[in-house]
């Protein structure tokens, strides 16, 4: 229903639950506590460009960075799930 109220107050209770103030995008960016970020791999760009391709390998890289407990097991995390979906890699020498 195009147009139509999506929300509607009851009197008082916006001011009950302390809501009078409606906050812009930037305020609440500011408001929450910021961390520094911490790089946790550096993947060569000719590495990406083999990997990019693979599907969802991308976003579960990142997912497994975001959520690795420290830079190490990030850094594990990705290293296997690189090989893991990636496939066996074909430039990789054996023997003398």
């Amino acid at each position: 229903m195009r147009g139509a109220k999506m929300l509607t107050w009851s009197r008082g209770l916006r001011d009950a639950v302390d809501l009078n103030l409606e906050h812009t995008d930037q305020e609440v960016v500011d408001a929450e506590e910021q961390q520094p970020a911490e790089p946790v791999a550096v993947i060569a760009s000719w590495a990406w460009d083999a990997i990019r391709h693979h599907r969802g390998l991308p976003c579960a890289i990142l997912e497994a960075a975001e959520l690795a407990a420290n830079q190490t097991a990030g850094f594990e995390a990705i290293q296997d799930l690189i090989r893991v979906r990636s496939g066996p890699n074909r430039t990789r020498r054996t023997g003398g």
